[in-house]
């Protein structure tokens, strides 16, 4: 197995690892400890300074991954994508610090203005581990900063989780605990990033003027990013302005158990940036669509797993949740959430295929039809259906989004990312869902043989399985 395959395959099982993790913290301890309301204000911080994080990089770190082994662009530009980097990073962090509490108003947070200096560490630690991400994907070696960010992180939260249970230490210090974590864990993985390139901050290198093929890249990822990062926080978003944080809260568990499928997109697009960027650059289209179908065939074939073991165990899991009665609404939008990570998973790589492309404006473009349509959509189901409403805009958006994406990529380039084997993924998954859904067994015990019925169908197609990965 080479460098590549070897990094994808420990980034999928630390990813696992942290869903692991992100099990028992979201099903177990953090419901047993705060209010469906604090919950909500938790996911609100978290997914907000993920979205400001990628904004707020300004595209630097995408731009380090596309032109990194770009002769043309400069001498010093690894050096100066660094300075930059470590100064947005320290001034965004300080500034979200400070202006943190001025969002209380506009975002119905009055109670919580104390708390939103946090923001300033979550939003530096974030971008910190973004870019240590992208560098190191660029030295095929994505482990450790993925270990830091999956497992890390989640393995503070839950001691700090702990603390709370066993003390009288409360909400606030469980958010600076979670707060100053982040930073010091995104800190950490940038220095590990940056080290292996080997190079160092020099303050006037942040000055440092790119040619402009590089700012117009840049000025475009950084559009993008609003958009795109802006659409899969929209949901997060609306819910807190149109409805309460206690939804917010209540829709999060939702989220959470939905997202769990991306553990395995995460590893494969960051390590395979690089590849298909260097793919475009040598005008390598066979390359480029033996990954583009590699991606969305083993995504599906791991997501089809996970779909299946969670909804055919849904209300056993629900029943793990402590005061579970308050998340019941949450069930039925599980299901949609699945759906819309699905979709979107199982059409492989295609937007990182786009955004290391010539063709990277397009992903502005449809990321900003996309984000108009999710609002409108939102401004009509949320008031009539509540958040099982967010979930059918994110069916929608995630279908279309993907189906724009993958036109695109076809008539550019003759690519697509679905294959006989793909088919034959997705028909055996929908039997096996099918005759687990309806076995006469509930509870633990239900659990236990739906998923020996799942190990002995993958028994069974080993083979198949194992040529699919390793080909």
């Amino acid at each position: 197995m080479d460098t590549q395959k070897r990094q994808i395959s420990k980034g999928a099982l630390i990813n696992l690892l942290g869903i692991g993790i992100g099990v028992i913290l979201n099903i177990w301890l953090l419901p047993k400890l705060f209010s469906t309301g604090e919950l909500g204000v938790y996911r609100w911080i978290e997914r907000t300074t993920i979205l400001l994080a990628n904004i707020l990089l300004f595209g630097n770190h995408r731009a380090y991954t596309k032109f990194h082994a770009d002769e043309s662009v400069g001498d010093h530009f690894k050096q100066a994508i660094f300075s930059k980097n470590t100064a947005l990073i320290l001034g965004s962090g300080a500034l979200m610090a400070l202006c943190g509490p001025l969002l209380a108003p506009v975002f119905h947070l009055e109670t919580y203005t104390w708390l939103l200096p946090v923001l300033g560490f979550t939003v530096a630690g974030n971008m910190a581990l973004l870019s240590a991400t992208s560098v190191s994907a660029t030295t095929k070696r994505i482990a450790v900063p993925l270990f830091l960010k999956n497992i890390g992180l989640r393995s503070v939260m839950l001691v700090g989780g702990l603390i709370v249970l066993w003390s009288s230490f409360g909400f606030i210090h469980w958010m600076l605990f979670f707060g100053l974590g982040t930073l010091g864990l995104g800190l950490g993985g940038l220095y590990y990033a940056w080290k292996r390139v080997g190079v160092q901050f020099h303050l006037k290198h942040t000055f440092t003027a790119f040619p402009g093929v590089v700012r117009t890249f840049m000025r475009y990822s950084v559009m993008t990013t609003v958009v795109t990062f802006g659409l899969s926080t929209i949901d997060i978003q609306m819910l807190s302005l149109l409805t309460d944080y206690s939804s917010v809260g209540i829709y999060g568990i939702a989220f959470f158990m939905g997202s769990v499928i991306d553990g395995i997109k995460r590893p494969i697009n960051q390590m395979l940036a690089p590849q298909f960027a260097k793919a475009w650059n040598t005008n390598n289209t066979t390359m480029l669509s033996k990954l583009y179908k590699k991606t969305a065939t083993i995504q599906v074939l791991v997501n089809v797993l996970m779909v299946i073991m969670i909804l055919s165990n849904i209300d056993w899991i629900f029943s793990l949740i402590p005061n579970s009665e308050r998340f019941n609404a949450a069930i039925p939008v599980v299901g949609w959430v699945l759906l819309a990570r699905f979709i979107d998973s199982s059409f492989g790589s295609n937007g990182e295929i786009i955004g290391n492309s010539p063709y990277f404006r397009f992903n502005f473009y449809f990321s900003t039809i996309l984000i108009t349509l999710v609002i409108a959509l939102n401004l009509y189901f949320i008031p009539t259906y509540g958040i099982v409403g967010v979930a059918y805009s994110g069916v929608i958006s995630m279908f279309l989004f993907n189906a724009m994406k993958a036109v695109l990529i076809y008539r550019k380039s003759g690519m697509l990312p679905f294959s006989a084997t793909y088919v034959k993924i997705i028909v055996v998954g929908a039997l096996v869902f099918g005759a687990t859904m309806y076995l006469p067994v509930t509870g633990f015990l239900g659990a236990v043989i739906r998923g020996v019925f799942v190990l002995a169908v993958l028994a069974v197609n080993r083979k198949f399985i194992i040529a699919t990965v390793q080909n």
